[in-house]
């Protein structure tokens, strides 16, 4: 009887281990998802950033490990009303952006004719 026991609850302690370190890893991985919009405001010292996108304004966290890629390339060249596109991912209840990519403002470029009739 006393084995039956010891064997029950091996496989109970076996079975619970399992089951925290699968809840810890989907814990520690998050889920992950992207948006795009527009910066509203860029916080270094507390690590907000807040994005208006259709839906209305959004606030993130950013951290060390945030990359910023594009026309920029540092969180703190962030300015309002840039367009970005942003990867987050849900940790312990947060939404942390991984990678925020700044889009190029556009520019006009003229054609050599359409200089020309400008000069004239």
């Amino acid at each position: 009887m006393d084995k039956v026991i010891s064997v029950t609850l091996t496989m109970i302690v076996l079975l619970s281990v399992i089951l925290f370190s699968f809840a810890a890893d989907r814990e520690g991985k998050g889920d992950k998802r992207q948006a795009a919009g527009e910066v509203v405001t860029v916080d270094t010292a507390s690590k907000v950033l807040v994005v208006r996108d259709a839906e209305g304004e959004k606030r993130f966290t950013v951290d060390d490990k945030t990359v910023v890629t594009g026309a920029k390339k540092a969180l703190v060249d962030l300015r309002a009303g840039e367009k970005v596109f942003i990867e987050i991912q849900t940790v312990a209840g947060k939404q942390i952006v991984k990678k925020i990519v700044v889009k190029p403002e556009r520019t006009i470029i003229l054609k050599p004719d359409a200089q020309k009739q400008d000069a004239q």
